[in-house]
């Protein structure tokens, strides 16, 4: 998954594309565009200046990586993210299992995407059985803060994935304040979670 970022004031008009969450070891820059990568020559992110001249419709806020995006930065840089499209990797699940964590405010959660089961570590108070939940999966860039959510350990548990709160999501009056969000029925178990795209 691709994270775009745009604000015209705070940003300056710059379009921030985060792709991984490595240490920039070269750089490649113009008046165009940024471009960081890893000591793999892998691309980490790519900073597109003045960004409204090139009639992307953009708004403020986290896009998604769109088609038209893609093919600016393919114009510019002649680098081609085409499988990215319309990539999410925020997910409608539902907690199949939750048990608590010895000695910690931490739960052991089995998650349900539809297709797969994750092993998922999570904090919230308000996580149980049955909820259905966001997922973000390994390598979601999350909206708040362009963390990019990767395999980790808490406490010796495997945690693959985070689930979401509206802070996190930037969705703070959509959805309830306090823990993780929790979805309504209307939501489908492996659906593609697009309240987080102002593009959506």
């Amino acid at each position: 998954m691709i994270g775009v970022f745009y604000n015209q004031k705070t940003l300056k008009n710059t379009l921030i594309l985060v792709m991984k969450n490595d240490q920039i070891a070269r750089e490649v820059c113009n008046e165009q565009y940024w471009i960081g990568f890893n000591n793999k020559d892998e691309v980490i992110g790519i900073n597109i200046f003045s960004a409204n001249k090139y009639h992307l419709n953009l708004s403020d806020g986290y896009l998604k990586f769109s088609e038209a995006i893609c093919e600016v930065v393919y114009k510019l840089t002649h680098l081609c993210f085409k499988e990215y499209i319309d990539q999410n990797d925020f997910v409608v699940a539902k907690v199949a299992e939750c048990n608590d964590i010895p000695n910690s405010h931490l739960h052991q959660c089995k998650v349900f995407d539809g297709i797969n089961t994750y092993d998922v570590v999570c904090g919230a108070n308000n996580v149980r059985v049955n909820l259905k939940v966001v997922l973000a999966k390994i390598n979601a860039v999350v909206p708040a803060n362009g963390l990019i959510i990767s395999k980790s350990k808490l406490l010796n548990y495997e945690s693959c994935g985070m689930l979401c709160s509206a802070c996190e999501l930037n969705l703070k009056n959509k959805f309830n304040e306090h823990g993780i969000i929790e979805l309504s029925d209307q939501y489908q178990v492996g659906s593609q979670f697009n309240e987080i795209f102002i593009n959506k």
